[in-house]
């Protein structure tokens, strides 16, 4: 429902769900990680709005890390180490 809304959506799947037999579940201790590293890829790679000038304040866009049971719990981590950013 979010992209209908007009808000870009990055999924991704932790390390655990990934068909590879060799990495277990860690019961979000591995995979808050995870989530660490899919907002630094969304911040570096999709972050700013390259048609905005650098004083205005919509050029960086906000963020939402959302995620359901162990996915919410690794959401509260992630949201946590980020937001002193703004």
């Amino acid at each position: 429902a979010l992209w209908y809304h007009g808000y870009s959506v990055f999924m991704f799947d932790f390390r655990s769900f990934a068909g590879n037999p060799k990495t277990r579940q860690s019961i979000g201790y591995f995979e808050q990680f995870d989530a660490n590293a899919a907002v630094n890829y969304v911040k570096n790679n999709h972050f700013l709005n390259p048609n905005l000038n650098d004083n205005d304040i919509h050029k960086k866009k906000q963020i939402v890390v959302m995620g359901a049971s162990m996915g919410g719990a690794c959401a509260i981590c992630t949201s946590e180490k980020y937001k002193d950013e703004g």
